[in-house]
């Protein structure tokens, strides 16, 4: 490992360029979790690079391990509405309504119509 022009190792030169290396790596990683649409835009990331010394008894010698992470917000919960019926026979029915969902009849933005929603089952 080389030093700087004081007689320091500096942080690019740590590990063979590795300490830095794995920064950018989690920051990569950050950056594509703060750009993600599905997670909150306001939460707080960190990332943490760990440098540990464990010199030898004669302190001429110093183990040096790196490790570097990344804490990202979590992606966001999809949320919808399911309205839950029973059809003439008793049978429960469950459709997804709002969001996503189709409404039987209505005109897509396609300019179909619209067919009816699979029923599920759960007894099944």
């Amino acid at each position: 490992m080389e030093a700087n022009e004081n007689g320091l190792v500096s942080l690019d030169l740590i590990a063979g360029g590795d300490a830095l290396m794995k920064f950018n790596r989690e920051l990569g990683r950050v950056t594509r979790n703060i750009l993600d649409m599905n997670t909150d835009a306001k939460k707080k990331r960190t990332i943490t690079l760990k440098i540990d010394f464990v010199p030898d008894e004669a302190r001429s010698n110093i183990i040096t391990t790196v490790t570097c992470k990344s804490t990202l917000a979590p992606e966001s919960p999809a949320k919808t509405l399911i309205y839950l019926a029973l059809d003439a026979s008793g049978k429960a029915c469950m459709n997804e309504l709002g969001g996503k969902s189709i409404i039987p009849g209505q005109m897509n933005i396609m300019g179909q119509q619209e067919g009816s929603p699979a029923v599920i089952d759960y007894r099944n």
